[in-house]
């Protein structure tokens, strides 16, 4: 019994980590199709960790700016993964 219930764990533990690499893929894909106005703010915020004034002052915008396009990046990236089924 232990048998089959460690092959079902192996299986299924094989199909989260490809559902994941999937919605990498899409992630990737999306992030590569923002408009770079969008992608800037976006990964200096969300991946570098730096504040919207910050931002604003390496790209030369206002925070609010920042905000407002982070934001519009984040609705971009879900409208695609939501297209793609997840």
């Amino acid at each position: 019994m232990k048998g089959k219930r460690n092959s079902y764990r192996i299986k299924e533990d094989q199909t989260k980590r490809a559902q994941v690499r999937k919605k990498l893929r899409v992630l990737d894909k999306a992030i590569g199709e923002l408009p770079q106005q969008l992608k800037s703010p976006l990964i200096l915020t969300a991946l570098e960790g730096l504040s919207q004034a910050e931002t604003g002052q390496l790209l030369g915008i206002s925070p609010k700016a920042v905000e407002t396009k982070v934001y519009r990046g984040r609705k971009f990236l879900l409208e695609k993964m939501d297209k793609a089924g997840f």
